[in-house]
């Protein structure tokens, strides 16, 4: 959702966006997305990187945070839209995640709004 290239000699964009779809491959439920954090610090490949949230399964357990989840019935075939938008224009951050689902066999135009969620506070508390 974010990319940012330091050695890049024009500088960082301020407002990076990203649509991705993603496929249901079978029915069941799905609950929300879960976002990691991946760093390319050496020339040899990349390394994900531990986030707060997520260092161990007590804590997974116990993480509130932005980590909103809800449950929404899917079957086969079906398509989830995550359309995401990071504003790095001011000191802290903004992260904008909206999501749509569009079903098996509906129109193009057809999505079903599944909600938007904005992070800006520091830290994401």
């Amino acid at each position: 959702m974010e990319e940012l290239d330091f050695e890049k000699g024009d500088g960082l964009p301020l407002v990076q966006q990203r649509s991705n779809v993603f496929q249901v491959a079978r029915r069941g439920t799905f609950q929300g997305f879960v976002i990691k954090m991946q760093a390319s610090l050496l020339d040899e490949g990349s390394e994900e990187i531990q986030t707060w949230c997520w260092d161990n399964n007590k804590q997974k357990e116990e993480c509130k945070g932005h980590w909103a989840q809800q449950v929404i019935y899917v079957d086969k075939g079906d398509e989830i839209l995550l359309q995401t938008t990071v504003d790095t224009s001011r000191v802290q951050p903004t992260y904008r995640f909206a999501a749509q689902l569009r079903r098996k066999g509906s129109a193009e135009e057809q999505l079903e709004d599944l909600g938007e969620r904005i992070l800006n506070l520091p830290n994401f508390g």
